[in-house]
């Protein structure tokens, strides 16, 4: 039997349990945490009778091992960053593992590789914004010739939102 001091009193307790603050010491946890973790079963826990007091909840050293041996199992594991891998699982020197006079040919040779940006949407029908910045005019401007009859366009869309034909206005701006 090991004898703690909590504090106050002395309190004698049974081989394989310990008292919270020796769990609290081993895990590095809070006493609320300690607690939340015999809750979800990861700890188990006792209460042991004191003379003249209320019972001390004690905890399995067996069970705090268990959760050290695994925290060390953990820490063993080497989990490489996802952006640190390029195909093939192999870990892609950082720019600051490069020479300065090697990391423009680096970049260029990533320039390669990289995807072409994607189309701009091709739809008969565009909103008055996307014809604003297809075609590099203002919005009122481009309503007003709507409205004029210069540019083909109609209301619909979500909410009654005005559209323009792309191809109307690909005329119109020549």
């Amino acid at each position: 039997m090991e004898t703690t001091n909590n504090g106050t009193a002395a309190v004698a307790l049974e081989e394989g349990w310990l008292s919270i603050q020796e769990t609290c010491a081993r895990l590095g946890k809070a006493p609320k945490t300690v607690e939340s973790m015999v809750t979800y079963n990861q700890i188990s826990s006792k209460t042991v009778p004191r003379a003249g007091r209320k019972p001390e909840r004690v905890y399995e050293a067996r069970d705090v091992q268990r959760l050290l041996d695994e925290a060390d199992e953990r820490a063993k594991r080497v989990r490489p960053r996802p952006q640190a891998l390029a195909l093939g699982g192999t870990p892609k020197p950082t720019m600051l593992s490069l020479a300065p006079e090697d990391r423009a040919i680096a970049r260029d040779i990533v320039a390669q590789f990289k995807p072409p940006p994607a189309p701009p949407r091709l739809l008969p029908w565009i909103t008055v914004a996307e014809a604003a910045a297809w075609s590099g005019l203002s919005e009122g401007y481009l309503l007003r010739r709507v409205e004029d009859k210069q540019i083909v366009g109609r209301k619909g869309g979500d909410h009654g939102s005005w559209r323009i034909l792309r191809a109307s206005l690909d005329e119109f701006t020549g």
